[in-house]
């Protein structure tokens, strides 16, 4: 361990908040830097990535809070993202797209702690029907 260690040593909890405050500056940094781009930049970005402007809008005000969900989400119906974005990018792409603008994170949060989401994300989830597909 280093000196500074030894003199200040941290914890779980302390990494953990210090990782989250790192997320969240971070999170924040790539915002400012994508508001700061002219229209016609930020256009050129959303071209490269195969996305609308407003698509991309729309993902960088999430951060990653939809893509963890569709992440989770994905495991707990068996689905490897991984693989199936290796075989359906355009698809995934417009999934990611579909949980950043979605109004039920929060209960997708919920239903994923608890272990139900899988049963219960057709009643919500605009990605539901999609994640079966893939997962069959």
């Amino acid at each position: 361990m280093s000196a500074f260690n030894d003199q200040f040593p941290t914890t779980d909890v302390s990494d953990d908040l210090l990782a989250r405050a790192y997320a969240w500056w971070r999170e924040r940094r790539e915002r400012e830097e994508l508001a700061g781009l002219s229209a016609a930049e930020f256009g050129r970005i959303a071209r490269d990535l195969s996305l609308s402007a407003a698509d991309l809008r729309d993902l960088s005000e999430d951060g990653d809070k939809g893509a963890s969900l569709m992440r989770r989400m994905a495991q707990a119906r068996g689905l490897d993202l991984d693989q199936a974005r290796s075989r359906n990018a355009d698809q995934i792409r417009d999934m990611a797209v579909a949980c950043a603008r979605c109004g039920e994170k929060k209960r997708c949060a919920q239903d994923l702690a608890e272990g139900i989401a899988h049963l219960t994300s057709g009643e919500y989830c605009p990605n539901a029907e999609t994640f079966e597909r893939l997962s069959a």
